[in-house]
């Protein structure tokens, strides 16, 4: 008898276990999860709802999933990184789209809820907007690229075009802007600061001629001329004096203030300065605009240098990855390998920003494993297995591939 009503209790108990467990394993956040979200709440949250208000130019009701959001963890950037992540882009959006009385009075009669959740699935940025229905916007976002607050902000925007019918805001500069909305503040400041290079050259070289700037602010302004000075002060913000010698005007620019740049004269003459505006036209187009360098590398250069990203990416992983090129599939041409050279600066150059994130980092060291390049029908690429996949398409004497955007996306599709 009291050896079956032990075995009864161990039963209930067991049983008791297994009910409660579905309860516990529900992505409960931890004490100091909690905590974090209790003290955003409680001091960044109440003015940002109030920034989204003013912008829309009426009170939204907005539902957080908070645990989705904190169950990632939280650090000492938390609060920065939620901000910009889930809040900033939609006051940004609501500013974009709310330029007149009557698009602010078709805001507020469709617009009633605004949903936030990051299930960890999608990636919110201008090619990937948020969903509408029955009247809620929902925004379902990664903690990742913290810093692309204006491509989230262009994909909300479109989002709310849409729900209201609007025709999209076009700018005087729109060809531009839209080329260059995703450029980061640091990619405008490491072109500007190229272009200032240029002037210490001339003494060294007497042909060098300086390039003439335009620069478009995020007022709708342009200012242009000549760059004749480019600092950094000690907190890191940068800017550049403009001079037209024509009219006199000397006129200073905060880097963060520009949203795009157009390098206007390219009238040079050697192979050192052609190879200078070549990488600037580059960074400047993403990859679009491809101008080959004056010397074309070989195919043992090229494969050097894929051996050398290999090694350069292991030690920033902290473990092996290797980076192969399908060779016998691609024609041994000059236009190829200069192809394929650019492509692999713009694989490493795609890598270093992401792996400037520890938690990045962390999670690209365990989903990819290599980088193969290989011939395919169509430009594109995916994850098989722990295999970065890239795909190149064959011309006649060329191969076209993807782009510094295109390659950020796919990994951001893959995370």
């Amino acid at each position: 008898m009291f050896f079956l009503k032990n075995r009864l209790n161990v039963v209930a108990l067991v049983m008791g276990i297994l009910f409660f467990l579905p309860l516990q394993a529900h992505g409960e956040l931890g004490l100091k999860e909690r905590q974090a979200v209790e003290t955003f709440k409680q001091e960044k949250y109440p003015q940002l709802t109030t920034a989204i208000n003013e912008a829309a130019g009426f009170d939204i009701e907005i539902k957080i999933d908070w645990d989705s959001i904190a169950a990632g963890g939280v650090g000492a950037q938390s609060f920065d990184q939620w901000q910009k992540v889930f809040f900033d882009p939609i006051i940004l959006a609501f500013k974009a789209v709310n330029i007149d009385d009557s698009t602010a009075g078709s805001l507020k009669k469709k617009l009633k809820k605004i949903e936030i959740i990051s299930t960890g699935k999608k990636y919110l940025s201008q090619s990937s907007p948020p969903t509408y229905s029955d009247g809620t916007i929902t925004i379902d976002d990664r903690i990742v690229n913290v810093n692309s607050v204006k491509d989230r902000a262009k994909g909300i925007q479109i989002a709310l075009e849409k729900m209201i019918g609007a025709r999209p805001h076009v700018s005087p500069y729109k060809a531009t802007l839209d080329s260059l909305y995703t450029l980061q503040y640091e990619e405008i400041s490491r072109i500007l600061s190229r272009v200032h290079w240029l002037r210490s050259q001339m003494d060294k070289n007497k042909s060098i001629k300086i390039p003439w700037i335009s620069v478009y602010l995020d007022t709708g302004h342009a200012f242009e001329g000549e760059i004749i000075d480019f600092r950094t002060d000690r907190h890191g913000n940068s800017g550049i004096l403009l001079y037209r010698e024509k009219k006199m005007n000397l006129t200073y620019i905060p880097v963060k203030s520009i949203q795009a740049v157009t390098i206007n004269t390219l009238g040079f003459n050697d192979k050192e300065e052609v190879e200078a505006t070549s990488e600037l036209i580059r960074a400047l187009s993403f990859g679009n605009i491809k101008v080959s360098p004056a010397k074309k590398p070989g195919r043992l250069v090229v494969k050097r240098k894929a051996h050398a990203l290999g090694e350069t990416l292991s030690q920033k992983f902290g473990s092996d990855l290797s980076v192969s090129v399908a060779w016998d599939d691609l024609p041994n041409t000059d236009e190829t390998m200069a192809s394929i050279h650019m492509l692999l600066d713009d694989i490493e150059a795609v890598f270093n920003e992401f792996l400037s994130d520890e938690a990045l980092r962390q999670t690209l060291k365990k989903k990819i494993g290599s980088i193969a390049i290989k011939v395919a029908q169509k430009i594109g690429g995916s994850l098989e297995g722990n295999t970065l996949e890239i795909y190149a398409v064959l011309d006649e004497k060329d191969v076209t591939c993807l782009n510094r955007k295109g390659i950020q996306d796919l990994i951001n599709r893959n995370l």
